[in-house]
Order: C-alpha cells, then structure tokens, then sequence
C-alpha cells in the first residue's frame, strides 16, 4: 500500500524547554485506521497538530504522499486540504454563526467556487446527519452533535487523512457508541473513497468497548505498536497494524 503520511525522527520540544516528543518514527498507509493510545499529558494532541502543520517540530519532518512539509503560507495551505484535524474539544473548532457556515468555512477558503461550496457543506451535513441542525447557531447544540458539526467541518474538504483527537471525549456512552458507529458507517458505506484514505485517532474505541489495533504513546514521548485485540505488544514500526 502507498504510503500517505510520515513522521521521521519526530522532536518537539516546549518552548520551556519540555520533552514532549522524542524520536518519533511512524506512518500511515492508504485505508488505514490507526488509533494512537496513551494517559493524558503523553504528548498525542501535540503528535496530532504536526501532522498538518499546526505546530512545527523541533527538528525531523512530516512528509505528506511523499512530499517534505513546509511551513511557507502555501504549504500549509495544500496539507491542511489534505489532512484534516478534529480537536478534542469542538468549541476549538466551531465559530461561525450557523452550522451551515462553520461547515462551509474550510471550502471557502480553498477558493472553490460558491456552487461546489455549497454541495459539500450540505453533503458533508448529510452524511453526519445534521442536515436538519444547518441553521442552528453552533453553542445551541449538544456535545454529540458538536462533534458530528466538527466531523462535516473536515469532511466538506475531503482530506486524504482526518485525525480525531479523542472523538468520544466528552460524551456519555450513547453519545460516544453514536459518534464511533458514525464513523464506521461512513467507512463501510465507502465515505471515504472520496474524502478520507485513512483514520487516526486518539484513544478510539469500538462500540463494544474493544480498542483498534495501533500505537501507545507513553509519557516518555515515545511510541510502542500495540495489537489490543490480541492483548500483546508488537515491536517494531514497520506495519502499524501489527499484523
């Protein structure tokens, strides 16, 4: 499978002078769903955000389809169209008036023109079910749906790669099964062949409780493959699936 996103020798330091990230070596293949576990404080927001350039490393690179990411206004640009990033808390994320127009934000500023703006915004609405909330103001609606407003923010730009800081935090468990089942529909519907090549997520669960196969981020700012559903440690970065 073609490799579409790759952190080589990862190092983010805090400008207090913090280890957050040391050394971090990881990739994502096309199709994948990868979920990256750890305790709070581990460091996998701040692993997340460099993923598309939200933070810039302290040295190393993230190379996105192959190409080495810049941090030139342009660069950015191109992989924030390309990997999308939900954060943890949707209230960072969700700032327009309506829902329609915190969906259509991310469209508009790839400069597409007001007609295909508009079929994304109410597709990606669609999909999430949210079609009927389009109007609402954003702070009106509930945790869950939130999310669900955050998810069709991303999706509306059909990235190669959407990141999912903790999609369930937050929820009571329907809400977080709700969410989960969410993206498994849109994955086993084929969603994504359109929009989305590959997951990555923080501390993602099945609905049934069980964990993806993927990565533990340990508080050493280090990461270990780990197959959850096996219950055994997998060494090596080779295959992030363990298999």
């Amino acid at each position: 499978m073609t490799v579409i996103l790759e952190a080589k020798d990862l190092v983010y330091d805090y400008p207090d002078g913090t280890h957050a990230i040391r050394g971090i070596n990881f990739k994502v293949e096309e199709g994948q769903m990868i979920s990256i576990l750890g305790p709070n404080g581990a460091g996998k927001s701040t692993f997340f955000l460099h993923f598309n350039g939200i933070i810039q490393p302290t040295s190393g690179t993230i190379e996105i389809e192959g190409k080495t990411l810049e941090y030139d206004k342009k660069s950015l640009l191109e992989a924030r169209t390309k990997v999308g990033v939900v954060f943890q808390n949707p209230d960072d994320q969700l700032f327009a008036p309506t829902v329609f127009e915190d969906v259509a934000f991310g469209p508009m500023n790839m400069g597409l023109d007001e007609e295909e703006v508009k079929r994304r915004t109410q597709h990606a609405l669609e999909v999430v079910g949210m079609s009927d909330y389009a109007q609402k103001a954003p702070h009106h609606l509930s945790g869950g749906q939130k999310k669900r407003v955050a998810i069709a923010g991303i999706l509306s730009m059909q990235p190669k790669i959407m990141v999912l800081d903790e999609p369930t935090s937050g929820l009571d468990p329907n809400g977080a099964s709700d969410i989960m089942q969410l993206l498994y529909d849109l994955n086993d519907d084929g969603e994504f062949s359109e929009t989305d090549d590959a997951y990555i997520d923080g501390d993602l669960h099945y609905p049934d409780g069980n964990t993806y196969p993927g990565f533990d981020l340990d508080g050493n700012g280090s990461i270990d493959v780990w197959d959850m559903n096996k219950n055994g440690k997998v060494e090596g970065l080779d295959d992030p699936r363990g298999s």
